[in-house]
């Protein structure tokens, strides 16, 4: 059950892409890809973000752990993870001599790195993009634990036991696995092993179970949802299944073209939408897999 925190909230969140013709920040606000989103994620619960391809789900996501692109900058709005706001780590301070600037960037480093899954811990679409080929997967955790400042040794019995319970019943053939040799599913439930390694208190589930079959999606979904309610984890998911939406979600938040267009409670978003896209995209949900939404709504 949520306590009631909040662990992720994002207020008037505006994205802007960088323009070659121009250099002044003026410019590139006239190229906003994500503009003026606010949402909120509750400690215990599932907000679920949705909408079309290109509509800046990803890109809300990526904001949240500074991880756009160079040819993108987050312009304006503020984000606040478990109390703490994101502008501590800018580099934007006018004052910095130039002479400080590698020390600062360093340190801004070593921040953005404790941020990174000990707070928030992030699920992308295509999990073998994550990891290191050439290394193996218990090099990635040890590596992951250590940057953390954690030992690998008093910890070892912890990876094991948390990749049991999600189900790898050899823990120590898959350490000694080197991704390739893993499939989708079984690389997306180790990116979940270490936000429960490193009690991250939200999680960023970007199309998890995107290109895995429906036993594996099941698992994974499983997972999350049991990470929910048995660690508390307040949970941002992207996915395209409305069913997905209704099986998880707490609150749902709408998007297209860059903007949100309705939020609320799932009961609500399904039984009384009001935006004229989110009645399009449940018609054309419903056209596929049914109109019985008490069925949807499990």
């Amino acid at each position: 059950m949520s306590c009631g925190k909040t662990v992720l909230e994002i207020n008037g969140l505006k994205v802007t892409l960088k323009s070659k013709a121009c250099e002044t920040k003026e410019c590139c606000n006239k190229l906003p890809l994500v503009n003026d989103v606010s949402l909120a994620v509750s400690q215990g619960e599932v907000t679920g973000l949705i909408g079309e391809s290109g509509s800046g789900k990803s890109l809300t996501c990526l904001s949240v752990m500074n991880l756009l692109p160079d040819t993108m900058v987050l312009d304006k709005g503020r984000i606040t993870i478990a109390g703490s706001s994101l502008e501590e780590f800018s580099l934007a301070d006018s004052s910095t001599k130039n002479n400080h600037l590698k020390n600062r960037t360093q340190n801004l480093t070593s921040q953005w790195r404790c941020f990174r899954g000990r707070r928030a811990a992030m699920i992308l679409q295509n999990p073998m993009s994550c990891f290191d080929p050439i290394f193996t997967i218990g090099y990635h955790i040890k590596e992951t634990i250590s940057a953390h400042g954690l030992d690998w040794k008093s910890h070892r019995s912890k990876v094991d036991s948390t990749l049991c319970e999600l189900g790898f019943e050899s823990p120590n053939e898959i350490l000694s696995a080197y991704p390739f040799q893993l499939s989708g599913g079984m690389l997306q439930r180790i990116m979940v092993s270490l936000a429960l390694l490193l009690e991250a208190e939200l999680l960023i589930a970007d199309e998890p179970t995107t290109d895995l079959d429906v036993i594996v999606q099941a698992r994974i979904l499983d997972i999350i949802d049991k990470m929910r309610k048995e660690k508390n984890v307040g949970v941002l998911l992207v996915t395209h299944d409305l069913s997905v939406i209704a099986r998880l979600a707490d609150n749902v938040s709408v998007m297209q073209n860059g903007a949100v267009v309705e939020s609320g409670k799932v009961e609500d978003i399904f039984h009384r939408p009001k935006a004229a896209y989110t009645k399009a995209l449940l018609d054309a949900h419903f056209s596929l897999y049914g109109s019985n939404i008490n069925e949807v709504l499990l």
